[in-house]
């Protein structure tokens, strides 16, 4: 989605819906806070501590969340079910996805772009393996021909080779190799 206010940005569905979650979180905490610190330093009533507690909250997170415009927040919503629409079409017609992983896929991590590794995607789909040699062929010509500051990302988790030192045996079996051509490959960035 495109940053209001802004030429060649973008913005994600998960900002808006992070935000209202972590106000929703930092309410709740701060309310408790102000119940027991006025509740057992006032040595008044949990009725008056809670209405007090109610205000000064309100008085914390209402200039925050007066911010959020409702109209952004509907779009963003309303392009992740777009998303969550086109995943669910596309799963249809492969039948990768396994349950409840493109919800997560969608909404459960901090970024569109973060990297998992293999092990993690193997969590999501039912078909993952190392690239084989034809793949990272056409791999190496498509990074050769992206701008640099494009391919930063890419190159980043896709160093691995699957006949490398780094490679488990048993992914770079090659009866595994060309098996599932609709598999997902992506390196895990902690081992770099």
């Amino acid at each position: 989605m495109n940053k209001p206010d802004e030429m060649f940005e973008l913005s994600s569905g998960l900002d808006i819906s992070t935000a209202i979650s972590s106000l929703q979180q930092e309410s709740l905490a701060a309310f408790r806070d102000y119940v027991t610190d006025i509740k057992i330093g006032g040595k008044v009533s949990t009725r008056l501590a809670s209405e007090v507690a109610t205000q000064l909250t309100r008085c914390l997170i209402e200039p925050i969340a007066s911010q959020i415009d409702p109209m952004r927040l509907g779009e963003q919503q309303r392009a992740m079910r777009i998303a969550l629409e086109y995943g669910t079409r596309l799963d249809s017609k492969v039948g990768n996805l396994k349950p409840h992983a493109l919800r997560k896929l969608i909404a459960g991590y901090p970024s569109h772009g973060f990297v998992i590794d293999r092990k993690e995607a193997s969590e999501l789909f039912n078909n993952v393996r190392a690239p084989n040699d034809k793949e990272i062929f056409v791999m190496d010509h498509i990074l050769d021909e992206l701008p640099e500051k494009q391919n930063g990302a890419i190159i980043s988790f896709y160093q691995y080779h699957p006949n490398s030192a780094e490679a488990d045996p048993d992914e770079s079996d090659a009866d595994d190799k060309d098996t599932h051509p609709e598999a997902v490959d992506m390196e895990d960035q902690n081992e770099k």
